[in-house]
Parts: C-alpha cells; structure tokens; sequence
C-alpha cells in the first residue's frame, strides 16, 4: 500500500479531481509526456489501482491510497504517470462555458529486488556544422535498452586520421546540473558541443557511455565530412566492446624513492579469435571531478620525463597474453613532485578486415599508474562542500552536489552514500556511492557526486552525506544541508 497527499490550495467551495493511471513516455528531448499504452517505458499501470475520482475542500488535502499489485516473475524497475486533473463542472445548457482544467503529472517508480544489468545503446549519430552562433556539434540518439532509468554519461572520441590522440567531446547536462535520463524503451537527442569545425575528410568517432558496475557502452562510426551540410555517421557493425582485450589491471600504485627507478608489468590478454595490433605510449592525465580522465591537450601527447614503455607496437595473436613494461624514473629531486599520475594509453584495432588502409574496429584502454614516495602520507579524505543546485533564484533545488577531496598521496577507495528525507526523518531518497565498488579518487584529487531531488512539496528537508575510505574507519566524513521548499507541486485553484 502507498498512498500521496493531494491539495486544494483555492480559497473556496470544494473540487472534485480525477486521478489516472497512464504509461509514461519521452520524447527525443527528454521531455516526459503521456504515453499510449504498451508506447512508453515498461508500464506498472496496470499494477496500480487507485481512486479515479477524489473531492476536496478549499484550502484542505487529502491523503489518497494506492495498492501496487507486482508480479512474482519482475526484475528491473517499472514506470507509470500519475495525472491528476480537476474534473469539469457541467454547466446549464443556457448558460455553456468552457473551463481551463489543470492538471499535474506525478512519475511513479516501481523498483523490484531483483538484480538487472544497464543497458545503454548509441544508435546514431550526425555531424551538425555551425550555424549562426551555434558552435559545430554531433547530435547522438541514444536508447536505453536495459530495465533501468539511466544517467546518459560519457564522451565521444573524434579521430582525425588512424594513429592520432583524438579529439574530445563530453555528453551535455541539463541546466540543473545533472545528467540527462532516460526511460527504458525511450531514445534521446543529445546535442554535444565540439570546440572546433571538423576538417573534410574521413573521421572515426568512438561514443562511450558509462554504465554502471564500472561497464561501457562502446560504439564506432565513420564520418565522411565533405561539405558544410549536416552528415549521417555511418555506424560499425558491433554495439558493445569492440576488442576482446582484457587487462589485467587499470591501476597500478608503485612506491619510488627519489633517485629510484621501478619496472611496472602491464599484463593483457587478447581473448578474441582475430589478430589485434598493439599501441602503446605514455601520457601525462588528471581526473575530472565526474571521475573521467583526461589528457593535457586532448588531442596531442605531452612527453613524459618519469615514464615509459618497452613496447610502443606489436601484434597480438588469438588467445594469447603478453606484457608492456612500463619503467619508472624519480630524479634525485623528485620528492617534491610526487605523487605524480599518468596513463599508458593502450589503443587497439583488429587486424581482419582491413582494404585499403580503411578503419578497423578500435578501442582504447588506459592504465593509470600513480607513482608515490615511499614515506608518502596516507589517502586523506575531505568533503569540501554540500550545495544546493537550483535552476534559478527563487525555485526549489533540483540537485544535491558533493564535492569530495583526496588530499593525501594515494589512491583513496572511497564508499557511502547521499540520504535525501524529510526533517522528521521520513526518508525520500538515498544514492549509494561506491556500493558495488568503491569509487576511485586520485592523490590530490577531487570528485563530485550529484544527487537529483525531483519535485517537491511544501515542507522542510535534509541533505545528509557520509564516506569513507575502505578499510579506515576513522577516516569517515559527513556533511548536511537543510532547507524548505519555496514553491510546491500541488496546484492552486481559484
């Protein structure tokens, strides 16, 4: 049994409210809309009985009971729009008006206990030069083909030709701050900014999402740009991890006195049944507050002074492993710089296939190697702030942000959680942090969570986080906002 409270916020006489139970849909914007049944997301509608007709007094509320009836055999999350409208008042024949009837949209989620894989797909993408003030883009259409509602976060690589450091561009956000969702069954638009008109000629674009369980959804296309028109990417035939390249580890910590040197092994395997060809090369990186790398200069290297690899090319045969040494180098003067943090960028592509020096099916796996004195000081954590973020002055939060800071010099493996509830300690909504995993945070580095609050009603709310590192409990942080809602969203009759 569930139930939610609905007012009548007019000043006079009472009114009647009819209360549906609809599928709930989006459009390419991310808009949600109402849906024709078995159109939307997968539907709890037809789990949910609930009154269809409701009155209440002016300037009352009433709390309206639901039952949701879930099926033994559900896994994943389900969806439906609650609409509440005033219901019509028949006038006199004589005397025929025609009333306004506003209404209000309520999502409702069903989650079961269930464990379900996220599934984000990329399913096109075109280039759209710039236009006006309007800076060049890609436009990617993505659809969420799991069970879940998912964030859409990621980037897409833009290789000019084969070989070259890409160039970058980063998913958007909407103007609260926190990424686009989307509904299982429903596809998004989202437009990407690039920083630069792309040159005519033939591109390969490598789109990324971020799934979660630390999973990617991987896609290539080819982009022949040959006017200023709009262009359709052609997309590569596999969805979904492209090389079957596993390795061994994505992070390696080595200690390193000043004036040491460390030979750090880089084990992989080709698990696939097609010659992969290897490249390996070092590269200086930092860590996005979002927990992504990136590289000084996006799409050129930066030499390293402290790290380098034995291999830089090779082939690697069917079912096969081999091993890059990367070697490490502190001068005697070095104490002061560490930690120091780089990646060594290994980018893959199948052999099979190739006419003509055309485009192969490619991937990039990025090592990251932080390098520490010996008499380094411990991963330190330090919750710099908990803010509110509102669309503009005036309105309700839409987001909580966590800004969270490692200022020791190792990795900090961090875990916890943001807790959104009532001040009577009614809880409404809790993101864990690190549950599967614990999330990465570089030596003095940050990283930034953001919690959605959706909708709220009249009342006064707290934002609660605690983390802390695995295995330190002495190390645990915590933080709170309060706040009261200025705006509520039951709607007022008059």
């Amino acid at each position: 049994m569930a139930a939610f409270d609905l007012s009548n916020l007019g000043s006079q006489g009472s009114e009647n409210y009819t209360i549906e139970v609809l599928d709930l849909g989006q459009d390419e914007s991310g808009t949600i809309v109402p849906a024709l049944r078995g159109r939307g997301a997968r539907s709890c509608a037809d789990w949910i009985v609930v009154p269809s007709e409701v009155k209440i007094s002016a300037g009352s509320s009433s709390s309206v009971e639901m039952s949701i009836w879930c099926p033994v055999v559900a896994s994943g999350a389900y969806y439906s729009l609650l609409r509440v409208t005033t219901a019509p008042t028949i006038a006199g024949e004589e005397d025929m008006t025609v009333a306004v009837r506003p209404s209000i949209g309520v999502t409702l989620e069903v989650k079961t206990s269930r464990p379900a894989p996220s599934h984000l797909e990329p399913k096109a993408l075109l280039y759209l030069p710039a236009s006006g003030e309007r800076k060049p883009a890609l436009l990617l259409k993505v659809k969420n083909t799991g069970v879940w509602k998912e964030p859409v976060e990621g980037d897409i690589l833009i290789y000019d030709r084969p070989g070259q450091f890409p160039v970058r561009a980063s998913t958007p956000y909407e103007d609260s701050g926190n990424p686009f969702e989307v509904y299982p069954g429903m596809t998004l638009d989202l437009r990407c900014p690039l920083r630069r008109t792309l040159e005519q000629g033939t591109h390969r674009v490598s789109v990324r999402l971020s799934l979660n369980e630390k999973r990617q959804a991987r896609r290539n296309f080819d982009l022949e740009v040959s006017g200023t028109g709009i262009v359709a990417a052609r997309a590569g035939a596999k969805s979904e991890l492209d090389i079957d390249l596993s390795v061994e580890s994505e992070l390696i910590e080595v200690s390193v006195p000043p004036g040491g040197r460390r030979i750090v092994p880089i084990k992989m395997r080709n698990d696939g049944e097609r010659v992969i060809r290897v490249s390996a090369q070092a590269t200086r990186a930092r860590m996005e507050p979002s927990g992504m790398l990136t590289y000084p200069g996006e799409d050129q290297d930066e030499a390293m002074d402290w790290l380098t690899v034995s291999q830089e090319n090779f082939e690697l045969e069917p079912k096969r492993s081999a091993t890059v040494r990367a070697q490490v180098t502190v001068p005697n003067e070095g104490v002061s710089r560490l930690p120091s943090i780089g990646v060594v960028r290994l980018r893959a592509e199948t052999l099979a296939g190739q006419i003509n020096d055309e485009w192969a099916s490619g991937g990039e796996f990025p090592v990251v190697i932080v390098v520490q004195d010996p008499k380094a000081s411990k991963a330190a954590l330090e919750i710099a702030s908990l803010r509110l973020v509102r669309p503009s002055s005036g309105q309700n939060p839409t987001a909580a942000v966590l800004l969270v800071k490692n200022t020791g010099d190792e990795v900090a493996r961090v875990f916890g959680g943001i807790l959104f509830k009532r001040t009577n300690g009614q809880e409404i909504a809790r993101m864990e942090i690190g549950s599967f995993q614990p999330e990465l945070i570089l030596p003095r580095s940050e990283r930034e969570f953001r919690m959605p609050l959706g909708p709220l009603d009249a009342g006064k709310f707290l934002v609660q986080a605690e983390l802390g590192i695995l295995g330190s409990q002495a190390s645990k942080q915590s933080a709170q906002i309060a706040f009261e809602s200025v705006t509520t969203t039951s709607f007022e009759l008059r």
